[in-house]
Parts: C-alpha cells; sequence; structure tokens
C-alpha cells in the first residue's frame, strides 16, 4: 500500500508541475502587451511587393483629421513606382527616374536611379508606418497607398482664395504686357486691400488713377480709389 500511494504522490506532483507550466506558456501568449509587440515587429518590415507597383498619395495632416488635399487646380502629388522607374506627379509639374538599383532591408526600401539625360543620383526611400491603414514614409513625407485611400477624405481648396491667387498672377500678367491699362491696377488694388496690404494697395491705387488720366477718363475713377488714399 505504502508504494501505490507513493507513486500516486509522485504522479500528482508531476502532473501538478506539467499543468503549472502549460499555463505559464498560455499567459506568455495571451498576454496583450507581448502580442501587440510581435504585431508591430511584423509591420515594420518592407517587402519590395508592398513598394512596386503601387500608387502613393501624399497625406496632408490636419488638427482632427488627414486628407488628401487639392491645391486649387492642382493634382494631388502621387508617386507611382514601377520595377523600371518612379514617377511622381509634384500637383502641376511630372518627374520620372529611371530605376537603377534597390537596396532593400527589413525596415526600409531604398530606389536609386536618376532621371533620363542626367547625371545626378536620386534616391526615393520607402519606410512603413502603418500596414493596416496604408500609411509610408516616402523621403520623410507622409503618402498613403492607393489601396487604403478610401479611408480619409479629399478637401479641395476654396475656390475663393484659388480665383484671388490667379487674379493676381493675371493682372500682374496684363501689366507685363501693357503696364498702361488701368484696370489691373484697380484690381490690384482692391485685393491688396482686403488682404489689409495697405502700401501694395496704395500703390496700385495710385498707377490706377495716374493711368486713368493718362487716357482721358479722369471722370471716371472710382471714388474707392480715391478714399483708400486718404
Amino acid at each position: 500500500m505504502k508504494r501505490i500511494g507513493l507513486l500516486i504522490l509522485i504522479v500528482l506532483v508531476l502532473f501538478s508541475c506539467e499543468n503549472r507550466r502549460t499555463n505559464k506558456e498560455i499567459n506568455v501568449y495571451d498576454d496583450k502587451d507581448n502580442a501587440l509587440e510581435k504585431v508591430d515587429l511584423t509591420l515594420s518590415r518592407v517587402r519590395e511587393n508592398e513598394v512596386f507597383n503601387k500608387t502613393f498619395f501624399l497625406v496632408t495632416k490636419t488638427d482632427s483629421l488627414d486628407i488628401l488635399y487639392h491645391y486649387c487646380d492642382a493634382e494631388i502629388n502621387t508617386i507611382k513606382v514601377f520595377k523600371d522607374s518612379v514617377w511622381e506627379n509634384f500637383g502641376q509639374e511630372e518627374y520620372t527616374m529611371i530605376v537603377k538599383d534597390v537596396v532593400s532591408s527589413d525596415k526600409r526600401i531604398i530606389v536609386k536611379g536618376r532621371e533620363r539625360h542626367q547625371k545626378a543620383n536620386e534616391n526615393y526611400v520607402f519606410k512603413l508606418i502603418n500596414r493596416n491603414k496604408g500609411y509610408w514614409s516616402i523621403n520623410d513625407k507622409i503618402y498613403i497607398d492607393s489601396l487604403n485611400v478610401g479611408q480619409i477624405s479629399e478637401v479641395w481648396q476654396p475656390y475663393k482664395d484659388c480665383w484671388e491667387d490667379e487674379m493676381v498672377y493675371v493682372a500682374e500678367l496684363i501689366i507685363s504686357k501693357n503696364p498702361t491699362n488701368p484696370i489691373p491696377y484697380l484690381n490690384l488694388g482692391d485685393y491688396y486691400w482686403q488682404s489689409q496690404d495697405v502700401v501694395k494697395s496704395r500703390e496700385s491705387y495710385r498707377n490706377y488713377i495716374n493711368y486713368m488720366k493718362l487716357i482721358g477718363k479722369e471722370n471716371k475713377i472710382e471714388k474707392k480709389a480715391f478714399l483708400r488714399l486718404e
């Protein structure tokens, strides 16, 4: 009987030790912090197939959310990566780099090359920020994979802002071709007055008044031009 009792005791001790060892292993794998750490380590690794044959859009960060921002009539800064080239649209200008070499590591992918018929070398450095969101750092700017672009909103710059910028450009263009035309000076005077740039506004109004007198239309000069020079 003593031998049987001793044998039962040994079996119970072994079972208890094995049970504690198993619970300890389960606790390690079920630990949330360790699990997140493992996920983060996985996400930080970059694979070439995540970069090539892909399109990325520049992300504009605001106080409340991330957006795709259209500046006036310009397109969103876009990068398309092919096996033999990298094409970038800066909004109103385009650039193509011919790929000469690719250097890969766990943390980043460097695509090296140069513009066609140019000697200067260029690099595009890709680092993964968040795989679930499709966020990437490309040359230290934040971009989003086109596959994830539906997650964030597109916002256009107010038309009024764009029109004012365009108005200044058109006015200065007219003046460069016909410096005695009074109308663009009036438009510039109004624009600068609303922008609270008093010095430029008064200079434009003076030119407007002088050139209106020059063409014999002194009686048609708008009164606001005189009032804003007082």
